[in-house]
């Protein structure tokens, strides 16, 4: 259980890599962190940077982070990373394609929603996640 692991992280001072820059991912860790403010804390450090650059640091400080999986996927062949995979409430990181009212383009954007969202999308998207990660990382949701 992610709760159970950031736990032990702190019990034993284990070097721990936050992103620390407001992402959503970032949002999660503090959560999962609760009432522990580890910031300040010798084995705690913060990149500030986005989620690739965060997991070269864990890498490079053999620490723990919380990573986007697809990022880590992607990222893992370079890196001497061990994905420690645990689960737990609010680990689920949904995705949102949007047509943004008004652009100059709103009708193209539409209409990749709506392909994203059909069958043909659904199941393209399926297909890239087995080709690129051999499994599928990002669900897509029903229409």
């Amino acid at each position: 259980d992610v709760g159970d692991a950031f736990k032990l992280i702190a019990e034993k001072g284990y070097r721990f890599v936050s992103r620390a820059d407001g992402s959503g991912t970032n949002l999660v860790e503090k959560a999962i962190w609760g009432e522990t403010d580890p910031r300040g804390q010798p084995w705690y450090s913060e990149t500030g940077q986005g989620m690739g650059l965060t997991l070269q640091v864990a890498a490079e400080k053999r620490a723990f982070t919380l990573a986007e999986y697809g990022t880590y996927l992607t990222l893992q062949p370079t890196l001497a990373l061990v994905d420690a995979h645990v689960s737990g409430q609010g680990l689920v990181n949904p995705y949102r394609a949007m047509a943004v009212k008004g652009s100059p383009v709103q009708a193209d954007g539409v209409s990749l929603v709506e392909w994203l969202a059909s069958e043909q999308g659904r199941n393209a998207l399926i297909r890239i996640n087995q080709e690129l990660f051999g499994e599928v990382v990002f669900v897509p949701a029903d229409s």
